[in-house]
């Protein structure tokens, strides 16, 4: 039988495993993605060449590192010189700016698990109040700091503009934390959000309109309208439809469609930001930095509000479903399989298991699974011959900390021993919560959905 042991991730999150060659791969892959962003964020820049209003490459660093560990920080640096030393950057200059956007990585990523928890992905409100007030704010002051004085010691740009400079490059780091990182965190919760045919549809019009009503904005103006009326918050409803519908995955991708056209419009001189007189280029980008800041921040608390609803609804229900059973007296092991049929014909899983505490060997034994049809057999048997130590796999960790985990796609943990036979069987999504008597677990209940 196996028995799972793990110490793949240490307490903080952060992996200790070494990389092999196909993470060298990847992460060169990714150095090679973070370039051809940069270059993209650089034609934005016309407050200085070096300086974008909005860096997407910002949250794609902070992604990556969350992702792949503290070992893709060096490919962030090499992606970072590679796009500054190929825009007129002295070598030495190039290699101190990628120095800071390196740090302001680890930096975002650090805050991120440390306080909120954060492993892979987005999901709670305190996981989105942690990325808008921690990564977005605070980390990226290093990357600016260390930017702008490479910058202006190398004699690239005077010394009398490093407050401009610092202001517009530290907005944009902050702007691609809130726009990029979100989107790209947020990609292992869609399973969830498009469960059939009609969820993708409204999907598709709520992203139609998104983008009629962006470009309607950010790109012309109505002549029945004064010049300064401020049809840019036309937007918020299609945000707020966003997060009611889709919660934080669908706010984190309006919010960047939106942004991404009214940048556009504002570097063609249209728009509410672009055309407006009497404004200087710097002020202009300014207004839009702190547009597109709350266009993200909004989105992405009020999503991730609906997120912890939603959350909290499916434990009421499922709590619901056990009370009427356990109302009536009855044997764990033979209500086992009445227990996981509830749950799962309740909340829609395809698969539900129930785990047992050995107290003599201090490991959790299988005691039941049920499947809704034949193309979870495999993961069944194949738990059904597993044991877990504490903090070990998913019923391990529930064991562990007596409370509720959830997992929003099994590919993307890192603390999941069934994880083959999970991909092969199509399994994603994971949720477990402990039996307890007292202030003792009893056992876990488990349940997956593709």
């Amino acid at each position: 039988m196996p028995h799972a042991s793990f110490s793949f991730v240490s307490d903080t999150g952060w992996t200790d495993r070494r990389p092999d060659a196909g993470d060298v791969v990847r992460y060169l892959v990714f150095a090679a993605v973070y370039v051809l962003a940069a270059k993209i964020g650089f034609r934005a820049a016309f407050v200085a060449e070096q300086v974008s209003p909005v860096w997407p490459p910002a949250g794609l660093a902070l992604w990556a590192v969350l992702h792949f560990g503290v070992w893709a920080a060096p490919a962030v640096w090499l992606g970072a010189f590679i796009a500054n030393v190929t825009t007129h950057v002295p070598i030495v200059a190039a290699g101190g700016i990628a120095i800071g956007n390196m740090l302001e990585a680890l930096a975002g990523a650090w805050l991120l698990r440390r306080l909120a928890g954060v492993d892979r992905s987005l999901e709670w409100l305190r996981h989105a109040v942690t990325l808008i007030g921690a990564a977005a704010l605070l980390s990226t002051i290093v990357s600016a700091t260390f930017g702008v004085t490479m910058l202006c010691a190398w004699g690239l740009q005077p010394w009398a503009r490093f407050g401009e400079l610092w202001w517009t490059w530290w907005l944009g780091d902050a702007t691609g934390d809130l726009l990029v990182a979100p989107l790209l965190l947020t990609c292992a919760t869609w399973k969830r959000e498009i469960t059939h045919a009609g969820r993708a549809a409204e999907l598709a019009v709520l992203l139609t309109v998104a983008i009629a009503v962006s470009v309607t904005v950010f790109t012309m103006r109505s002549p029945f309208l004064p010049g300064h009326a401020p049809i840019e918050y036309t937007v918020f409803p299609v945000i707020m439809w966003a997060s009611l519908r889709f919660a934080h995955p669908g706010a984190a991708l309006v919010s960047a469609t939106v942004s991404t056209i009214a940048v556009w419009g504002t570097l063609h001189g249209s728009g509410p930001f672009g055309a407006v007189a009497g404004l200087s280029p710097q002020e202009r980008i300014i207004l839009l930095q702190i547009y597109t800041a709350i266009i993200a921040t909004s989105g992405l608390v009020f999503g991730a509000a609906i997120a912890d609803r939603n959350h909290a609804e499916r434990l009421r229900q499922t709590d619901h479903a056990l009370s009427a059973l356990l109302s009536r007296p009855l044997d764990l092991k033979d209500a086992a399989p009445r227990f996981l049929q509830a749950v799962c014909d309740t909340l829609g899983w395809d698969v539900g298991g129930l785990w047992q505490v050995d107290e003599d060997r201090q490991v959790l034994v299988h005691v039941d699974s049920w499947q809704r049809d034949n193309r979870s057999a495999e993961f069944v048997a194949a738990s059904s011959q597993f044991e877990f130590q504490r903090g070990v796999g998913l019923p391990g960790r529930v064991w562990a900390t007596a409370q509720p985990v959830w997992i929003h796609d099994v590919v993307a943990d890192t603390n999941f021993p069934r994880l083959p036979v999970a991909v092969r069987v199509g399994l994603h999504g994971g949720f477990a919560f402990p039996i307890v008597s007292g202030s003792k677990v009893l056992g876990v209940m488990e349940f997956f959905t593709r």
